[in-house]
């Protein structure tokens, strides 16, 4: 591992650890589901990799899914010490890259399912990251995350798996979700050119 993929490696970890533990010190069903989108982050980006293994342009998958894994382990090791982590630490992976096609195959259906919550868990991950996080110095972790979010809707549109877009919005560090587009059109303006 290069040096700077060891940098953006325990930082995606740090922030992936921030994004949870500040979803835990409030009791708001919407923000303590921080810890939920994590989760299925990693659980839908693992189904990916163990079918697929790690070819080159599935390298931020593997990125996310490595770096937030081991932030949920080392918060679930926090939270109930002596216990072992619930996520896997590492994924039993073809050792030859297998085509995307392969997701298409009977073999991999029953993980369809796991696209919709991943995506979504990631693109609010994504804006809590750029309402909270300076995306020009940590450039490196945002492409990756956006690199990741491009593959997880392609994935899921050539498997034929519906992805809504869901619109997060930040204020006052506190994380909202708003479904209509009249609420939202100023406020979204603006946190997107935050995060380009």
């Amino acid at each position: 591992m290069t040096r700077t993929m060891l940098v953006s490696t325990v930082t995606l970890i740090s922030i992936g650890l921030y994004f949870m533990r500040d979803s835990l010190t409030t009791d708001d069903d919407f923000r303590t589901s921080a810890v939920l989108s994590v989760e299925d982050v990693c659980i839908g980006l693992h189904a990916i990799l163990a079918r697929l293994g790690r070819p080159l342009h599935l390298q931020s998958l593997h990125f996310v899914w490595s770096s937030l894994s081991q932030a949920l382990a080392t918060l679930e090791t926090e939270l109930f010490p002596g216990c072992e982590p619930s996520i896997p630490a590492a994924i039993d992976m073809p050792l030859v890259p297998r085509k995307l096609t392969r997701l298409m195959e009977p073999a991999w259906a029953h993980h369809r399912a796991l696209l919709g919550p991943a995506y979504n868990g990631l693109h609010r991950f994504r804006a809590w990251f750029c309402a909270f996080y300076d995306v020009a110095l940590h450039r490196e972790v945002i492409d990756a995350v956006n690199d990741s979010l491009l593959l997880l809707a392609s994935i899921a549109d050539f498997c034929g798996v519906p992805i809504e877009q869901p619109v997060f919005l930040c204020s006052n560090s506190s994380l909202y979700t708003f479904t209509e587009p009249q609420q939202t059109a100023r406020t979204l303006t603006v946190m997107l050119a935050n995060c380009s």
